[in-house]
Parts: C-alpha cells; structure tokens; sequence
C-alpha cells in the first residue's frame, strides 16, 4: 500500500488539533489498517503520531493488541519494526 505523503501530512495535523472523539472515523480507518501504515515509509510517522496522541484506554489497548497480533510481521518490516518500538516507549 503506498500513501501520499501530502495526505500523510494533513492527517497528523488534525490529529494534532482535534480531540480523538472528533476523529473516531479517522482513528478507525488508521486501526482497521494499522498494519499496512506501519509497514510503509510515509505512514509510519502517522502510526507513531496516533500511538503517542491517542488517549483513550480503549484506542490503546486496540492499538496494542494490532501491534502484538502482528509482531513477527512488523518486526520483519524495515519500518514495522519501528512502530513496535514506539509501543514499548509509549
């Protein structure tokens, strides 16, 4: 999956701007696709972004269970990888 890197860009502003229960539909849509953002250079800094905003325990424990369903997957990825690490920090 290739992303642009334009529309990469207004996507982490929004969420940068508005709060997680405006933009359930975004969230939703990143989640159900977590795994190919994370496994493409111009998403991943939006999948990092949506791991260190989200703040709803329910977002996090989604996210985390993404990350731990397809840890052989992302870490074999050269850019997966870096969202697992993103989840440990976090």
């Amino acid at each position: 999956m290739v992303v642009d890197k334009l529309g990469v860009h207004v996507i982490e502003k929004l969420l940068l701007c508005f709060d997680e229960d405006i933009l359930k539909n975004i969230y939703d849509i990143i989640l159900n696709n977590f795994t190919d953002f994370a496994n493409d250079s111009n998403s991943l800094c939006l999948i990092k972004k949506v791991i260190i905003h989200c703040t709803h325990e329910s977002t996090k424990n989604r996210i985390f269970k993404i990350v731990l369903d397809n840890a052989n997957g992302l870490i074999k990825n050269c850019y997966g990888n870096y969202a697992i690490q993103q989840c440990i920090e976090v």
